[in-house]
């Protein structure tokens, strides 16, 4: 094994290459690594899940939204037409004007 600048290691895993390191690297940090194609498909899946609870929520929120509102507007009908004079004369549901 020689100590000469021009030889290159006798072991692979000395050369800044199998480390992960650019060549021409000097400082320490090796920056943002290449994932392999298993994280990148777990991580997309991932994503995909998180998008699909994401909408699945925002889905049922407007649902329960659009339910709550159905419920106050007929909540409001119901208390105009107890209120209503027409019905507290007596005259019949099906002869009130629209």
């Amino acid at each position: 094994m020689s100590l000469d600048r021009g030889t290159k290691p006798e072991y692979p895993e000395e050369t800044p290459e199998a480390r992960g390191e650019h060549a021409n690297s000097t400082h320490g940090g090796g920056g943002n690594r290449t994932p392999n194609p298993g994280e990148v498909a777990q991580f997309v899946e991932k994503e995909k899940e998180k998008k699909k609870k994401k909408k699945k929520k925002k889905k049922k929120k407007k649902k329960k939204k659009k339910k709550e509102k159905k419920k106050k507007k007929k909540k409001k009908k119901k208390k105009i037409l107890a209120t209503h004079t027409l019905q507290q004369s007596g005259i019949p549901f099906f002869a009130y004007p629209s």
